[in-house]
């Protein structure tokens, strides 16, 4: 037997070295379309487009108004690496809807949700958390329940994307204030003239939960628009709820918040923005920095 398998080689090496050449070529053709796979994830599995990519996400059922659902996203950098220009993508479901105030980009298949952090970067070991509301179809044809439905499609409808960041310079002027900071986008600058304090006359039934307001003075002659912030919380006190804002984002140290678009400040003018933030200490006030767009 091994010698007529021998004589076989002998009479058709060509044949059989054109073969394996070819098999060696498939193989790292497959290897290859692995590799150029898009960065995506459904529901809470993990985010891979090359090894070194970490990213996840989680959801949260925080509240239920009947058939108005609230979820916490968070989205979680596990890896070595910086992303930049992370976001989710809400794809169009038909038993789906969302409310009037929804903030997101609308596409063919559905919505792109941006994130307002800083410079849309997600440093190693960070993460984010912000909330989502939808409303399930009262036709609902489906033998799921309302709150099935709303966790199935929270968790199949939902992809994030993002790039790792080589270069970890900021491309915008960073401004500071005490441990708060923010990137300044292009056509924003620094507001300064701003107010923070506790308000001593808040009461409130959840142990160490305190109100502060935000004064916020224009006194420039332009008109301040799209403005956002960087609010410094420490590791050891919990945001609980920005008023008025359209997009939060919670990190495990800070938060970042930006107010409604139809929420401007002319030229002479001021607004209120209320934060309730439970605080362990009994003298805390968060730093902050803010930015605005001119006009």
């Amino acid at each position: 037997m091994r010698r007529i398998l021998k004589t076989f080689i002998n009479k058709n090496w060509i044949f059989i070295t054109c073969i394996c050449i070819l098999i060696i070529f498939l193989f790292m053709a497959n290897g290859y379309s692995i590799l150029k796979t898009s960065l995506n994830v459904v529901g809470d599995a993990s985010i891979q487009d090359i090894p070194e990519m970490n990213l996840e996400i989680d959801f949260v059922n925080t509240d239920k108004l009947g058939n108005m659902f609230f979820y916490d996203v968070t989205v979680y950098n596990n890896s070595n690496f910086t992303y930049k220009d992370w976001q989710l993508k809400v794809y169009d479901n038909e038993y789906i809807t969302y409310p009037y105030m929804f903030e997101a980009t609308r596409e063919n298949d559905g919505w792109l949700i941006d994130n307002s952090n800083w410079d849309n970067r997600l440093e190693p070991g960070d993460d984010v958390i912000f909330t989502i509301n939808f409303y399930v179809s009262d036709d609902l044809q489906s033998e799921m329940t309302y709150e099935e439905y709303a966790e199935y499609f929270i968790r199949n409808f939902i992809k994030a994307t993002g790039t790792i960041l080589t270069d970890t310079d900021r491309d915008g002027e960073i401004i500071t204030s005490g441990n708060a900071s923010l990137t300044l986008k292009q056509s924003e600058v620094e507001i300064k003239d701003f107010k923070l304090e506790e308000n001593l006359l808040y009461e409130s039934n959840i142990p160490n939960e305190k109100q502060y307001i935000l004064t916020i003075n224009n006194t420039t002659n332009y008109e301040y628009s799209r403005i956002r912030a960087n609010v410094y919380l420490g590791p050891k006190n919990t945001l609980l709820e920005v008023t008025p804002s359209e997009i939060v984002c919670e990190h495990s140290t800070n938060i970042n918040f930006e107010l409604p678009s139809w929420m401007q400040i002319s030229s002479n003018e001021s607004i209120l923005v209320y934060f309730m933030i439970i605080a362990e200490d009994e003298s805390f006030l968060p730093d902050i920095a803010i930015a605005g767009e001119t006009k």
